[in-house]
């Protein structure tokens, strides 16, 4: 099983390994199914492609300068 990953730093990547490894114990057996994931701070998706491999993005959230203050 091969997971690409897509990420901007180490925490990100991290992340999207999580959103990975939660499509692939859910998924169902569909070429090109997609699913949106969205954690505080994170949001991302994962794809099962046609050849049989995932591909996994992560992007931080920007931050609200209110709320961080």
């Amino acid at each position: 099983m091969r997971i690409l990953i897509n990420a901007p730093d180490t925490e990100c990547a991290r992340v999207a390994m999580s959103f990975a490894q939660d499509f692939i114990a859910k998924r169902k057996d569909e070429d090109g199914d997609v699913w949106g994931y969205q954690t505080p701070g994170f949001s991302g998706h994962v794809k099962l492609t046609k050849a049989g491999s995932f591909s996994a993005s992560c992007h931080r959230e920007p931050i609200n300068i209110s709320e961080a203050a």
